[in-house]
């Protein structure tokens, strides 16, 4: 994460990128836990407490890791070049944005050894779970809200999805559900944090840790209402 930063601002102060925030926050991307995170919520879903609680640990101590690797990048290129702590606020279309949902779940794809047909549907899902953030996002002015929809999409796609083709939900999950992992609260977190401004980082923290408690209460719902269809259908 060190070195990613470290670049992103190297690069902003000489004028070649134009925004330190996304180019550090889309390169961190790649390292955020997700398939962590979504199985720390399987886990615990399933009743397995003590393995989901374990996995959560191991995402705060990756998502810390992250965070204070940016951190200490921002520190040291705020001496040597004067970075600056600025909130990007880039805007695209909706059809700009799900065109970049696409492209980098398929890169997730590939980064989790999906082929054939199966990465396109898990493109697919992940496309459609940017489309369906966006589209509750428009009506409700909610991102929270928008966050708990499009992940209930997203586990409810897997779900489909993994019967059709007898394949592990997970499968499609981890990649559906990409384009909603809040990397940008855990950076914007542990700047303002690094920063000494507490209220923006508590602002940002809190808001993060919302976000991830929504989306896995829209996984606990659609995987409880399957667990409980499928109990029925076999008694």
């Amino acid at each position: 994460a060190y070195p990613m930063a470290l670049l992103a601002y190297a690069l902003s102060a000489v004028g070649i990128a134009d925004n330190a925030d996304m180019v550090t926050i889309g390169a961190l991307m790649i390292l955020v836990p997700g398939l962590l995170f979504t199985n720390a919520m399987r886990d615990i879903i399933y009743g397995d407490t003590n393995s989901g609680t374990n996995r959560i640990v191991q995402v705060l101590m990756i998502a810390a890791a992250i965070a204070l690797g940016t951190a200490a990048a921002w520190r040291v290129d705020s001496a040597l070049f004067g970075a600056s702590e600025t909130v990007a606020t880039l805007t695209h279309s909706a059809v700009v944005q799900c065109l970049a949902a696409m492209i980098g779940c398929y890169g997730f794809a590939i980064l989790f050894n999906i082929h054939g047909p199966g990465a396109l549907l898990c493109v697919l899902g992940g496309t459609l779970t940017w489309a369906v953030y966006l589209a509750v996002l428009e009506i409700s002015g909610n991102s929270i809200g928008a966050f708990f929809w499009s992940s209930l999409f997203a586990s409810f796609y897997s779900e489909i999805m993994a019967r059709i083709r007898k394949y592990p939900a997970i499968s499609y999950l981890v990649v559906a559900i990409f384009p909603l992992i809040p990397g940008a609260g855990i950076y914007y977190t542990a700047l303002y944090a690094i920063g000494g401004d507490m209220a923006m980082a508590s602002t940002y923290g809190i808001n993060t840790l919302a976000t991830a408690g929504v989306m896995a209460a829209g996984i606990l719902v659609v995987s409880t209402v399957v667990r409980m269809w499928t109990m029925h259908k076999t008694k």
